[in-house]
């Protein structure tokens, strides 16, 4: 959220945060997969083991490798990685998703500018986050299936982002 700081207070990127990160928990929760959280916050820790949730320390070796080690130590042989900041994700998204990659070994959904904001698979995958990522971990596997879902195509990391949900409805869980 520290793109959105020439847009938000630090007060109001926290509660975007925390609404996000709400919205997200919620959505897995409505599924049959059980979240571990990936963090170096101490706060997100606290909330997230207070939500019952397992925490993964985030090591603090860049998001790629941090959750390539995440997976690998902690979620095999099934995994589904999803970002704590789309603003329309479902639990029905998530589980399409799951499903897609269950079924191909591997299933992904690209963020409206490029990125990768939930990639689902089985075994071993080296993730390669920053931009242009969907095509990177399209490349690393070409067999994946590729699920162009609305409600996990937008998220809100960028002032662009933000300026273009706002016109939207929204959860109304969400402090915008």
């Amino acid at each position: 959220m520290t793109r959105l700081e020439g847009a938000l207070q630090p007060k109001e990127r926290r509660e975007l945060s925390r609404d996000l990160a709400d919205l997200a928990l919620a959505a897995v929760a409505d599924t049959t997969m059980s979240p571990i959280i990936l963090t170096s916050d101490a706060a997100v820790r606290t909330w997230a083991a207070g939500s019952g949730v397992r925490v993964v320390t985030d090591s603090g070796i860049g998001l790629s490798s941090s959750v390539t080690s995440a997976v690998s130590e902690h979620a095999l042989p099934d995994w589904l990685v999803t970002h704590a900041d789309m603003p329309f994700v479902t639990a029905h998204a998530l589980s399409n998703l799951a499903d897609a990659a269950s079924g191909s070994g591997h299933a992904m959904a690209p963020g409206v500018d490029g990125g990768t904001n939930v990639i689902a698979g089985r075994g071993p995958f080296r993730f390669s986050y920053g931009p242009g990522s969907f095509h990177r971990h399209l490349s690393l596997a070409p067999a994946a299936v590729v699920i162009s879902d609305p409600a996990l195509a937008v998220e809100i990391d960028t002032e662009m982002h933000l300026r273009s949900v706002r016109n939207r409805p929204l959860p109304s869980s969400l402090r915008l």
